[in-house]
């Protein structure tokens, strides 16, 4: 039921409103799309956003999509998602490709029904994340790590667990590279994910990831 909050989200950007600032249950009304009704598909109507701004931007396309073709909202961020992954399917035949190994071990991905159950069904925005991860993995490959470093930038600009991944990057090119040269990853990386952050830097944005966030804080009353 994540899918609900996107589409909440992208209601959100779409008109012009910070889902950073705002929790869903203070805006039931405010705009279109902020009803009764989608406020009580939620699974977090009292929590700021947590999804970074990548896929912030792609809840609000797909919500621009569906204004446009008269569709369920929630259909068209879910069929976003499927494309994504899509994607990731055949950025799994290039890394293949380039390893030398066999094409149609990308397959096994492919026709995962677990994969297709939280992506295609589920609507999990790990559809964004996987496919850039993956291009920022060619990229380390080839010795690469300014550009591996965007590429995961941008993977943790669409889910920020992305960043568990970071260390095992930056020690495979200082091994085959060495430190210095292998630096411009983590540099990449990190003024990626900060530039995506940057428009919506405001004094609010971290003391309310800090209620959201589990471990951060613990998260106030709610009224």
């Amino acid at each position: 039921d994540d899918v609900h909050r996107y589409v909440w989200d992208g209601a959100l950007g779409a008109q012009g409103l910070d889902p950073y600032e705002h929790r869903p249950r203070d805006l039931v009304g405010r705009a279109e799309g902020l009803d009764e009704a989608a406020l009580s598909a939620l699974n977090s109507p009292d929590y700021y956003s947590v999804y970074p701004p990548l896929a912030q931007l792609s809840f609000r396309a797909a919500w621009g999509v569906s204004a446009l073709i008269g569709a369920p909202a929630e259909r068209v961020t879910r069929g976003g998602l499927a494309l994504a992954d899509l994607l990731t399917v055949w950025a799994l035949f290039a890394l293949l490709g380039l390893l030398g190994r066999p094409r149609g071990w990308a397959l096994l991905y492919a026709w995962n029904p677990f994969v297709f159950w939280e992506v295609a069904a589920g609507g999990h925005s790990e559809a964004l994340m996987l496919p850039l991860l993956l291009f920022a993995v060619r990229d380390a490959l080839d010795e690469r790590p300014a550009r591996a470093g965007l590429w995961l930038g941008l993977a943790a600009s669409a889910k920020l667990t992305a960043l568990i991944v970071a260390p095992i990057f930056l020690v495979f090119l200082a091994r085959r590279l060495d430190a210095r040269r292998a630096a411009p990853v983590a540099l990449a990386s990190f003024a990626v994910l900060a530039g995506s952050f940057a428009p919506f830097a405001s004094g609010v944005v971290r003391p309310h990831q800090r209620e959201t966030v589990p471990g951060e804080a613990e998260p106030r009353s709610w009224h």
